[in-house]
């Protein structure tokens, strides 16, 4: 082109704003896709937020049921315990009894 004859400058200066303008929507079409895709994105990080909200929500409530189940394992444990406990005491023989009747007591 650089060696072009002035009557064809027109025709250059043609060709050169038809690449212009071809490159200029190219890039606009570029933008468009890239603001649809920065909208997508965003929606997704507005969706992740709330899905993360709920399963923090929900962990919380889980924490708290399972606060409340080891309670009531530790309650029944210590129910069981002193049941066994109990069980296993000896029961005083009935001599024993007698002994304790009979022997004087010591002040």
């Amino acid at each position: 082109l650089a060696g072009a004859r002035p009557a064809d400058s027109g025709i250059v200066d043609n060709a050169i704003q038809y690449t212009q303008k071809a490159e200029l929507k190219r890039l606009h079409r570029q933008i468009e896709d890239l603001e649809g895709m920065n909208r997508t994105l965003q929606l997704q990080k507005a969706n992740e937020a709330s899905t993360c909200a709920q399963l923090q929500l929900e962990l919380k409530k889980l924490e708290a049921v399972n606060k409340r189940l080891l309670m009531e394992r530790s309650e029944a444990f210590a129910t069981e315990s002193h049941h066994i406990t109990a069980a296993a005491a000896p029961a005083p023989s009935s001599s024993t009894a007698v002994e304790a009747v009979l022997s004087p007591q010591k002040p």
